[in-house]
C-alpha cells in the first residue's frame, strides 16, 4: 500500500529501519483506489503505527462505568463510598442494591470528574510535545539532544 507520513516504522537509538507494512490484495486496490497507510509518529514505542482509516466511525454515546484502580489510592474513597452506599433507596431488595450500586458508580465518577480530570489534559499535552519531539526526530540528522527530550517526555508519560 501507499504509505503517508513517517518514513521510517522502527528505530531505536540511531537506528532507523522500515520493517513494518500493511499488504492488500488486488481486490482491495480495485475497490478501494484511494486507500493508504498512515505511518504514525510512535510516542513511547520503538515501532510505529499504521492508521487504515476505512470509514469515519459515527458518534459514540456515553462512556460505559470502568473502574479505575487509581481511585483506590485517593484518602477520601471509602467514606465517600460507605456515605453513597448508606443513602435511603425506594424498592424491593433488589432494586435497592441495583439502587445503591448505581449511587456508588455516580459516586466514583464524581471522584474522578473532580479529582483526576486533569490528567487528561496532562498527558494530551505531553503527548502533543512528545509527537512535535518526534517529528523533528523523523529527519534522522536531528540534534542530539532531541533523543534526551524524547526520553523525558516519553518517562512523564508513562508516569
Amino acid at each position: 500500500m501507499r504509505t503517508v507520513g513517517r518514513q521510517y516504522t522502527w528505530t531505536i537509538n540511531h537506528i532507523y529501519s522500515r520493517i513494518n507494512r500493511a499488504i492488500v490484495n488486488v481486490e482491495w486496490m480495485s475497490t478501494m483506489p484511494n486507500l493508504e497507510v498512515v505511518v504514525l509518529d510512535p510516542l513511547f514505542s520503538d515501532h510505529s503505527p499504521l492508521c487504515i482509516t476505512f470509514e469515519d466511525q459515527g458518534e459514540r454515546r456515553t462512556r460505559p462505568f470502568q473502574f479505575l484502580n487509581h481511585l483506590t489510592l485517593h484518602s477520601d474513597l471509602l467514606n465517600r463510598v460507605e456515605r453513597r452506599w448508606r443513602k435511603p433507596v425506594n424498592g424491593g431488595y433488589l432494586k435497592g442494591v441495583w439502587q445503591e450500586l448505581k449511587n456508588v458508580k455516580h459516586e466514583m465518577k464524581n471522584l474522578n470528574r473532580e479529582e483526576y480530570a486533569a490528567a487528561d489534559r496532562r498527558i494530551n499535552t505531553i503527548r502533543s510535545s512528545l509527537e512535535e519531539v518526534q517529528e523533528i526526530m523523523r529527519n534522522p540528522s536531528h540534534e542530539p539532544n532531541l533523543l534526551d527530550r524524547e526520553k523525558t517526555l516519553k518517562t512523564c508519560l508513562e508516569k
